[in-house]
């Protein structure tokens, strides 16, 4: 095992993401959080990279 390899930041806070679906009277799968946290990490890269395109450094709405 790479002992150097970080692990993957989570970009989604778990207990804010339950509460949402718990108030809304719905349950989320086990698997749900990471694909979540997964769908916002590409949206992210894809905002960046049309930033950077743009030259600019701040991410706007617009960028999604």
């Amino acid at each position: 095992m790479n002992e150097n390899k970080k692990p993957e930041e989570k970009l989604i806070i778990g207990a804010a993401a339950k509460r949402l679906a718990k108030n809304n009277d719905v349950r989320m799968d086990a698997d749900f959080l990471k694909k979540l946290d997964d769908e916002v990490k590409d949206k992210m890269k894809v905002a960046i990279e049309r930033a950077k395109g743009n030259k600019r450094k701040t991410l706007k709405p617009c960028d999604l």
